[in-house]
């Protein structure tokens, strides 16, 4: 009875690894279908809801909101959306996940 339990145990953390695994699947993994002239709802469905929002300005054309998503390697990527589209995308090496700070 125990080693069922056990089993069980380990079957269920293994798949909930693998379901938040999915959610922040590498972003070099998505990116390549990323265009500029995106709506941030397309960026946002192409790369997943796994993103922090990293900057905000202004600008004359309007504000500027920009997006962060992180890689396996220490990296991010950041999309910068004017106007609900994006604008500019560019990668970050070398930031840490913080994982205190994404979206619920």
């Amino acid at each position: 009875m125990k080693k069922y339990i056990t089993i069980c145990l380990l079957a269920g953390l293994l798949i909930s690894c693998k379901t938040t695994m999915t959610n922040i699947t590498p972003a070099e993994d998505k990116v390549h279908a990323v265009k500029l002239g995106m709506t941030k709802e397309k960026v946002i469905s192409i790369m997943g809801t796994y993103y922090q929002i990293v900057g905000q300005e202004a600008s004359c054309d309007g504000p500027v909101e920009t997006l962060g998503y992180y890689d396996y390697t220490n990296g991010m990527y950041k999309f910068h959306i004017q106007n609900n589209l994006l604008i500019k995308w560019e990668y970050s090496p070398g930031i840490k996940y913080n994982y205190s700070r994404h979206p619920e």
